[in-house]
């Protein structure tokens, strides 16, 4: 078969083009970072340094949370309408909790009363994963108690079962 007129046969040729391929001193060098790699990594460090800068008082919050917290509120009256006001200034809370004793909650004419908010199980579990380390967490993958191994089935070519066994642990294998 002849070539077409104007068009060259590069197949068996010495003649193809050096395109494609490894090229020298083309792309990243190596053992450098991706720009969107040192920018994450930036953003990293910079949100790690504001933390530290923080950490007590995030500390501080996240031990409220553990503990559940406790809210003084005062009773308002203005006209036919009651306000239940948070009490945040701590010299009005000290008076009030030292004056309380038997008064039924009122304190210079004024009804006061303390709400609670429970604790938060994510934030106690939280801390004592971070002081103690992550618990174990079993699954039973088998249906029966939890930490118990898995029975492992093995089958002959008929589908008869051939053997049943419990590994003692899971370096065993099979």
């Amino acid at each position: 078969m002849e070539e077409e007129e104007g068009k060259e046969n590069f197949d068996n040729s010495k003649d193809k083009s050096n395109w494609g391929g490894k090229r020298d001193n083309a792309g990243r060098p190596e053992g450098s970072k991706n720009k969107a790699t040192l920018e994450r990594k930036m953003a990293e460090e910079e949100l790690k340094r504001r933390i530290l800068l923080s950490v007590d008082r995030l500390f501080n919050a996240q031990r409220v949370l553990a503990e559940g917290c406790n809210y003084l509120y005062r009773i308002d009256q203005n006209g036919d309408k009651r306000e239940h006001i948070l009490i945040t200034n701590p010299e009005e809370i000290k008076k009030v909790l030292d004056d309380v004793g038997g008064s039924g909650g009122i304190v210079d004419g004024n009804y006061y009363y303390i709400t609670t908010k429970a604790p938060d199980n994510k934030a106690i579990d939280s801390m004592f994963d971070r002081v103690f380390g992550k618990a174990r967490q079993n699954i039973g993958l088998d249906g029966g108690e939890e930490g118990k191994p898995i029975s492992i089935v093995k089958y002959d070519n008929t589908g008869d079962i051939q053997a049943k066994t419990i590994p003692d642990s899971f370096s065993e294998g099979v």
